[in-house]
């Protein structure tokens, strides 16, 4: 984006630039291996890699001395490799468990440059997410489904395990017509 702003001052007119390029992207890839090992018993594997970039270079000058007066460069890349063992068993027709774990790598680095030379930030991370977790749905009565869940979460850049347990419930008041509700308590590990 290019905007273009005039300024006169004291009768010499200048024209102000201000430049605003940004590029933005996300590739991945995944592969998945399921198993039913009987009618009451599934797993799955899943491997995932994703990776996500953004650029922002800002600038602004004024014409027709082409001097500079301010700019910027945003450099954020994120890469995700993640890897997830799921299983479900099926105890009985109104009664299923399901428990697996996840381990999670995430590689965040960012940049911010001003004026070409002032480097503000230069942030270079990474962390490592190790889950465990347990969910169990029950179906108590006929219209009434109401599920449990338990999921444990060790993160490795701040050294602590973060426990978020969860619940949910499902009422059917017709023939496609639900009632629905959830809490739970969850943590984000990456925010800006």
């Amino acid at each position: 984006m290019i905007r273009n702003g005039n300024n006169n001052n004291q009768g010499v007119l200048n024209n102000i630039n201000i430049k605003d390029i940004t590029e933005w992207g996300n590739t991945g890839f995944s592969g998945k291996w399921s198993r039913r090992w009987n009618d009451r018993f599934y797993s799955n594997f899943l491997i995932a890699n994703t990776f996500y970039n953004s650029e922002s270079n800002r600038s602004g000058d004024f014409q027709p001395k082409d001097t500079t007066f301010y700019s910027s460069l945003e450099n954020t890349d994120v890469r995700n490799l993640d890897m997830r063992f799921d299983n479900e068993w099926q105890i009985t027709p109104s009664h299923r468990l399901e428990f697996g774990g996840q381990v999670s790598r995430t590689h965040v680095d960012n940049k911010f440059i001003a004026s070409d030379s002032v480097q503000i930030l230069n942030q270079n991370e990474v962390g490592l997410e190790k889950v465990l977790y347990v969910e169990d749905k029950w179906q108590i009565i006929d219209p009434l489904e109401i599920t449990l869940g338990l999921r444990s979460t060790l993160y490795e850049p701040t050294d602590r395990f973060y426990t978020e347990p969860r619940t949910s419930f499902r009422f059917e008041m017709g023939e496609n017509f639900y009632v629905k509700g959830s809490w739970g308590k969850y943590y984000q590990y990456i925010y800006r």
